[in-house]
């Protein structure tokens, strides 16, 4: 569990095992496994975590990540056991603020999960209205192609 602990403004900085940090739920952000990574990776290996992720406790027990999954991956493939957290109380709504600012600082931001932001912060319900997309595009698919299988005749 937490080996270290330093307080910072009615808040703590604690090493959690890495075991014990779950993903946001939802989280539209892609964690991959690329040469940004690997530096990421180089970087904890030769510096250590130069910034704390941010977590909120769990009702079953160990941690939500809100911020800090691609560090969180990277001391897993550096071989850390541990990472530095600043653990928060923090509602939903918080949560997600905090989530979304903390991502959209990155260099490179894939479209979907750009889209996916923007869907959420719009309260779209986006897997049924994707659904619906789909759907419309099939019915104007399908319509076009009896419309070409049939063409007018002409004199």
């Amino acid at each position: 569990m937490a080996a270290t602990q330093r307080k910072t403004a009615a808040e703590k900085i604690t090493n959690i095992s890495i075991s014990e940090l779950y993903p946001f739920p939802n989280h539209p952000f892609k964690v991959r496994d690329d040469d940004s990574m690997c530096e990421t990776v180089e970087s904890i290996r030769e510096h250590g975590v130069l910034v704390p992720a941010i977590a909120r406790p769990r009702e079953d027990g160990g941690y939500e990540l809100i911020a800090g999954h691609r560090r969180r991956r990277a001391c897993e493939l550096a071989g850390l056991e541990a990472m530095p957290v600043l653990v928060r109380n923090l509602d939903d709504d918080a949560a997600t603020i905090i989530m979304v600012d903390s991502n959209l600082q990155r260099e490179e931001i894939l479209p979907s999960e750009r889209a996916l932001i923007l869907a959420e912060d719009e309260g779209f319900d986006l897997p049924r209205w994707a659904g619906q997309v789909a759907a419309l595009a099939c019915h104007r698919h399908a319509s076009h192609s009896r419309s070409r299988s049939n063409p007018p005749i002409s004199n």
